[in-house]
């Protein structure tokens, strides 16, 4: 799938019932186009503006007439979705391969990245995962798999980034994430001695 402009992509992400989020692009000079020095350039084109900022994660939904010419770029937030479902991206950095994580995978919703891949997936309402960086601490072997979830979002096509473009190479309805990728996600946090909740809760989380 191919959209020609952020605003029918902002219309076919919502009619796809995806929470749309404005962002800020990268400016044909170069940099963000929030004008901000202090704008790390790992930042630009990935964040929104001041008047949009937030609202999204306590549920609320951008129409696609949002999407001005201020913001170029778009993303969808994880988290709650329909039917009960919530949406999880496996954020893979410097592979192709979901393999090097979990064997035997089931296609889904994928996008490409400027560095790497993006597989979307759903799981039951209130899951207990979260937003995790370098899941399974793979960083330092020059590749790795961070997680997207409830309260995070994902930049997605046809937003630009300082280092390439997002394009989708599967286009379909995410697939239930299988049981034996959660499970070892779950597993490795708590080798870690991380905390894993038994229910998804907000807690003390601000917007």
């Amino acid at each position: 799938m191919k959209f020609a402009t952020v605003q029918e992509a902002a219309k076919g992400y919502y009619a796809r019932g995806f929470r749309i989020v404005p962002l800020f692009g990268i400016s044909p000079t170069g940099g963000c186009m929030c004008g901000s020095p202090l704008c790390k350039e790992r930042d630009w084109g990935k964040h929104e503006p001041p008047d949009t900022d937030g609202k999204w994660k306590d549920g609320f939904l951008f129409k696609p007439d949002a999407f001005a010419s201020a913001c170029p770029n778009i993303a969808i937030a994880m988290g709650p979705w329909k039917d009960g479902r919530w949406l999880v991206a496996l954020d893979l950095d410097g592979t192709n391969e979901v393999a090097e994580f979990f064997p035997a995978m089931p296609p889904t919703l994928t996008q490409k990245s400027p560095r790497g891949r993006h597989l979307i997936y759903t799981v039951p309402e209130f899951t207990p995962l979260g937003n995790y960086v370098d899941v399974f601490k793979t960083k330092r072997g020059g590749y790795s798999l961070d997680l997207r979830y409830a309260r995070g979002r994902l930049v997605v096509a046809p937003s630009k980034g300082a280092t390439g473009d997002y394009e989708w190479i599967d286009w379909r309805s995410p697939t239930a994430l299988p049981n034996h990728a959660l499970a070892a996600i779950l597993a490795q946090r708590r080798s870690q001695k991380l905390p894993v909740a038994s229910r998804w809760d907000r807690g003390s989380k601000e917007p």
